[in-house]
């Protein structure tokens, strides 16, 4: 049958499982109403894409199934560290049809996503299982996945027939593992009453608003553009550093309203107790750094581990060396660690060219996915970005007590969400010497629903980040601070920001709006040369290329 079609693999796997199914429609001992499918890895792609095509298969099971399985494509591409369509191309071509390729780093104009698969089983029951730490996979997109077809399954009177299972650990799967599976089956099937809960790790807007119970009233805040810092509307210009110093005060002020209000803390000198531990680091791929680099692990900030990383040649001498600090996107799977990634990681590359690197998992990845769980039952006035500034400011702290680092080079590179965390940080934190925020902006007050973008809601409902922004979408011209004036509190100090010229997450003719509108702070300042703005001919992810770039850039010299 399959030679004269245009179909892949996959398709093909699924279609020899209902040829099983036939089979097994034949013997006398099989109830043809508590047949079951499951598979692991591309078996679980392969087991999702029979059920959405064999309503005689009456439960699924998807186990570690990965982009093109439980993971939408448009929330584990290469932005995310993920294993995306152009990984997955490329290595396993015949896996999915060739006309899938097209659509690298333009995940939007997908005419169909995973979500949509999953809900055609609806209402047949389905477990989407996988490990919290497996590189092919991606807890946060996942749950939006769940939560995406989760109307579905609701429509039909099958809202408990959707269910999450997680283990620890990686890719593989073990005999316990496989006895819950069929746990599971046995309570689908009427052969036990024993549920399996669905618990999601990550928080949701509506979780922060019943914790925090703010209502935030956009139009309680006047409508602002993205204007020069120096010439807002309705104001009198500013013509010298005494009356930017005195505006500068009013910009950090809104935006740290953004951020939201962080406990009290101690300050934390670092030190070995609580650096994570050896299996921790094999688990996340991280545990022996290659040849000619020595990497130190240890606690900072509130027992948050981190690794610094440095090249063998300083070792034993009393250089110090300039330090990056590496802020990393969505990547939950395995934290500062791509898990796919082409070449060396980011981290790694620095070092290897010359500088001190310090790397931690943000808060809700890596090794740290638990901490995002209860954060807004317990910090319900914060933000989960504001968590990952105040902990970058502790890295700031810790590394500048460090007899490797030169405590006056400790500039902050970050890339898609890491470079909102990078701008904010280096904003707030006058140490910090400079910030390179790369493929991570699009200025809020643009960010429209109708952009195409996800729009602002993506801050506070996609991921909520910025749970306060929330209150902005519609009115995304009351947001109280956005990125031109956080650009300027970086003044006069050396930013670079990189953006892609195809990226549907951002649009790079508003992004050069903002940095224009925060130019003349620059200039103000005597600085002009230190606000660098480039765009790469590229989609949006972190190439090789990138990395060898950012290692020569002037602005860090």
């Amino acid at each position: 049958m399959w030679p004269e079609a245009d179909w892949s693999k996959l398709t093909r796997r699924a279609w020899a499982a209902s040829r099983c199914v036939d089979y097994l429609l034949t013997l006398p001992e099989v109830d043809a109403q508590r047949l079951a499918l499951t598979g692991h890895s591309r078996n679980g792609k392969t087991a999702l894409i029979a059920a959405a095509l064999d309503e005689r298969i009456r439960a699924v099971i998807s186990s570690s199934s990965g982009a093109g399985g439980a993971c939408t494509w448009r929330l584990f591409s290469e932005a995310q560290f993920g294993e995306g369509i152009e990984l997955i191309t490329r290595a396993a071509p015949d896996w999915f049809h060739p006309r899938l390729r097209f659509f690298v780093g333009r995940e939007n104009k997908l005419p169909v996503d995973q979500h949509e698969l999953i809900a055609c089983i609806a209402p047949r029951p389905v477990l989407l299982s996988t490990a919290v730490n497996d590189d092919v996979e991606s807890v946060w997109a996942i749950e939006h996945t769940w939560r995406a077809a989760r109307p579905v399954f609701a429509r039909l009177d099958a809202a408990a027939h959707l269910n999450l299972r997680y283990r620890p650990g990686e890719h593989s799967t073990l005999a316990g593992d496989i006895e819950a599976y069929v746990d599971w089956l046995d309570w689908k099937f009427g052969r036990a009453r024993r549920p399996v809960a669905d618990a999601p790790i990550y928080p949701t807007y509506e979780d922060w608003q019943r914790a925090s119970g703010e209502r935030v009233r956009a139009r309680d805040f006047p409508r602002r553009g993205i204007e020069n810092v120096l010439a807002p509307a309705g104001a009198a210009p500013l013509t010298n550093a005494a009356a930017w110093t005195a505006a500068r005060a009013q910009v950090r002020a809104r935006l740290e309203w953004l951020l939201g209000e962080p406990p009290p803390v101690a300050t934390d000198p670092g030190g070995r107790y609580g650096a994570e531990s050896r299996t921790r680091a094999v688990l996340l791929q991280r545990a022996d750094p290659p040849a000619r680099v020595v990497k130190e692990s240890l606690n900072f900030g509130n027992y948050i581990p981190g690794d610094l990383y440095y090249p063998t040649n300083v070792a034993g001498t009393e250089r110090r060396l300039p330090a990056f600090i590496w802020l990393h996107p969505i990547s939950v799977s395995h934290g500062y660690v791509a898990g796919y990634f082409r070449n060396e990681t980011p981290h790694l590359a620095l070092t290897r060219s010359g500088y001190a690197v310090f790397a931690f998992d943000q808060i809700g990845h890596g090794g740290r996915l638990d901490e995002a769980r209860e954060f807004y039952r317990r910090y319900p006035r914060w933000s989960l970005l504001g968590k990952t500034v105040a902990d970058t400011a502790a890295a700031v702290e810790v590394l500048r007590r460090h007899p490797r680092v030169d405590p006056e080079q400790i500039y902050l590179l970050g890339y898609g969400t890491g470079a909102m965390a990078a701008l904010l940080a280096g904003a707030l934190d006058e140490r910090v010497a400079g910030v390179l925020a790369v493929n991570g902006l699009t200025p809020l007050r643009l960010d429209t629903a109708a952009g195409g973008t996800g729009g602002v809601a993506r801050w506070a409902q996609w991921l909520p980040l910025l749970p306060r922004l929330g209150a902005f979408v519609g009115e995304e011209r009351r947001i109280p601070c956005d990125w031109h004036e956080v650009m300027a509190l970086v003044a006069p100090r050396p930013l670079l920001v990189i953006t892609p010229g195809v990226d549907y997450q951002s649009r790079f003719e508003y992004l050069r709006l903002a940095v224009d509108a925060a130019r003349p702070v620059y200039e103000l300042l005597g600085a002009p040369q230190n606000l660098v703005f480039q765009r790469t001919e590229d989609y949006h992810h972190f190439n090789p290329e990138l990395i060898w770039c950012l290692c020569g850039v002037e602005t860090i010299r």
